[in-house]
Formats: C-alpha cells, structure tokens, sequence
C-alpha cells in the first residue's frame, strides 16, 4: 500500500466519526476511570455530552456520509466540553483536564469531518 492510499484511508470522514464514538465512550466513563466521579456536575455534563457525541458519531458512521451537519453536533459538544469546567465550576482538577483535551480532540476531529465530506459532496454534485 502506498503512502497516499494510506493516509486516505486514515482521514476519511467515516474513521474521524468513529474515533469520536470511541472517545464519546471515554467521555461517559472517564469520570470513573479518571476517580472524579464525587463531583456531580463533571459526572452528569460527561454523561450528557458523552452520549450526544457518541450517537452523533454512531449516526455519522452508519448513515450520514453526506449529512456533516452530524459532525457538526459532534463538534460542538466537543467545544461544550473545553469550556464546561468554567461555565459549571469544576476548575483545577482532574476532570477539567481531561474534558479540555477530549473536547479539543473531538472537536478537531469532527471539523475535519464535516469539512472533508462538505467538499466531496460539493465535487460529487458537480459531476
């Protein structure tokens, strides 16, 4: 296999979506792997944003190929998660950490995405 069939097996939309259902499993468990699960307000944002990233993702994966408007609810529960500690008041901790480099992860992941299958479905109908 070469290198550029390599990297387009790599960067397609589909793998992007399902390493963010992966980390949308992370998201729900972290607080018990992480052991900041006696703070209620990290545990319960993690649990909500877990899920929504991990069906959007899972949604994404199966069924919306060319509906990035999936990745684009992706990304914003990524984006939640950056600013989540400050807005629910769990600063300086583990769980803030761990939120902020998940969620810029996810959100990263998750622009690419949509931004990769806006552009080949904007060259696919021109054809």
């Amino acid at each position: 296999m070469n290198v550029a069939a390599a990297k387009s097996l790599v960067s397609t939309p589909d793998t992007e979506a399902g390493i963010n259902m992966i980390l949308g499993l992370f998201i729900i468990v972290s607080p018990y792997l992480l052991f900041f699960r006696d703070l209620l307000p990290a545990v319960l944002n993690n649990a909500a944003v877990g899920i929504l990233v991990a069906v959007c993702s899972g949604i994404r994966v199966s069924i919306g190929y060319n509906q990035p408007g999936w990745s684009w609810c992706t990304a914003l529960g990524g984006l939640w998660l950056v600013i989540s500690p400050c807005a629910l008041g769990f600063i300086n901790t583990t769980a803030m950490w761990s939120n902020i480099v998940v969620g810029v992860v996810v959100a990263l992941l998750s622009w690419r995405a949509a931004r990769t299958s806006g552009a080949q479905t904007a060259t696919t109908s021109q054809t």
